[in-house]
């Protein structure tokens, strides 16, 4: 993002430098390089909502930019695709180079990638024989699997690698009365942990 000067020196200040105001915003473009894939909808050529049907029919629409961080910091806003160039290598895969030119201000939006519940689970030291989480994926196409750090942890489903929004089926053995211990289950590929805590009682 840039912000415009405005030139606002009057001879009168008796001052040797410029006077400057903010002027015009500008939001700037969004780019990136990303892997030529025909198959994936957001660049097949067919798809209403693929990069190709959004630049030559001129489509200001709403994107979605999501942070590799921890938060997956999700902000969405409107812009139209500016620049869709190619590149083919001698050797390796098609690229294409993109811009997305940002419309609006970008806006913070709940976590595009996350799991339901968020938070930490507790359960008691008798166990818990059945529970779920709802996995969101946020678009990604990403394979997604579910690891249990602890073998008093146990995920029934899926049993394969996922892609796109799912759910995770899984239990909590019986403990050791008095003592209490902690574990988790890691989504590999979405970058994400549900944390268990199992009580002592």
């Amino acid at each position: 993002m840039t912000m415009a000067e405005v030139d606002v020196t009057s001879h009168s200040t008796g001052t040797p430098f410029k006077q400057t105001v903010p002027g015009l915003g500008d939001f700037g473009d969004l780019t990136f390089p990303c892997f030529w894939n025909p198959d994936d909808p957001t660049q097949n050529i067919n798809s209403n909502y693929g990069a190709e049907y959004l630049f030559y029919n001129r489509v200001i629409t709403k994107f979605q930019l999501v942070m590799p961080n921890a938060e997956h910091r999700t902000r969405q806003f409107r812009g139209f695709i500016k620049t869709m160039g190619e590149d083919y290598k001698v050797a390796g895969v098609c690229t294409r180079n993109m811009a997305i030119r940002i419309t609006s201000p970008l806006l913070d939006v709940a976590s595009a990638i996350a799991l339901t519940p968020a938070n930490n689970l507790t359960v008691p030291n008798a166990g818990a024989p059945t529970n779920s989480i709802q996995v969101a994926a946020g678009g990604s196409n990403a394979p997604w699997t579910a690891v249990p750090s602890d073998p008093w942890i146990t995920v029934s489903t899926p049993t394969a690698p996922q892609q796109g929004d799912g759910s995770i089926t899984y239990a909590v053995a019986a403990g050791t009365a008095g003592t209490s211990r902690s574990g988790s289950i890691t989504v590999t590929g979405l970058d994400l942990v549900f944390p268990i805590t199992q009580l002592a009682t």
